[in-house]
């Protein structure tokens, strides 16, 4: 393996852009060899992570064929979910989709769900209706999130958030309490909060233009 490859998965922070970019056609194959499961290596999931940051055209397809693949490890496959969402393609909704039917584990379930949640459209409503009602609660609770996001995403009426009941409401008690501080971040800081989220923001668009920092102690 290339002493650069080694490295990057090394690290213990995400994946820079700059250093993805910087990867050669023969290390872009080695990382597809490394996510198909072809070339064993305890990095795999740092290899889907690296694909996806690089861009790779092939990325959704061989993520798409791990998470289907009931004979992996639902921690891969689940891992192997989640990169697929961060893809950001418009593929990668069938994919997930498509692999629901053989998501038997837990994990991988809910991982899927969690990739529709931020990239699905309208038609994986029907999918994670279905899903709301999971014996899992993992799975069912993303799946309610999921419908929520996505009606709100593409202006459908009927999944608005209720507001909370009166007898929801708690009471503050100040004298047991936490203070909680709330400060502006400045420019730079936003736009690198917001850079690090990535494919976090489930398909909104976020605006740099005000930042919080809250501090609840």
């Amino acid at each position: 393996m290339p002493d650069r490859l080694d490295a990057m998965f090394q690290t213990s922070h995400r994946l820079d852009g700059a250093v993805v970019g910087s990867l050669t056609a023969a290390d872009l194959d080695q990382l597809r060899e490394i996510v198909s499961g072809a070339q064993p290596n305890p990095f795999r999931v740092r290899a889907m992570e690296a694909l996806v940051v690089a861009a790779a055209d092939d990325a959704p397809q061989l993520l798409g064929v791990v998470v289907a693949d009931p004979g992996e490890d639902p921690a891969v496959r689940a891992a192997a979910a989640s990169q697929l969402a961060g893809t950001g393609r418009p593929e990668a909704e069938d994919l997930l989709l498509r692999a629901l039917p053989a998501a038997a584990p837990v994990v991988v379930r809910a991982k899927i769900v969690g990739g529709l949640a931020r990239v699905g459209s309208r038609f994986s409503i029907p999918e994670l209706d279905r899903l709301a009602d999971d014996s899992e609660p993992a799975v069912s609770r993303l799946a309610t999130f999921g419908r929520l996001v996505i009606s709100y995403r593409a202006g459908l009426p009927g999944h608005e958030v209720p507001p909370p009941a009166p007898d929801d409401v708690q009471e503050v008690d100040a004298r047991e309490s936490t203070p909680v501080l709330v400060g502006r971040t400045g420019v730079e800081e936003t736009a690198a909060t917001l850079a690090s989220l990535r494919t976090d923001t489930f398909g909104l668009s976020l605006s740099g233009r005000v930042g919080l920092r809250i501090e609840c102690g």
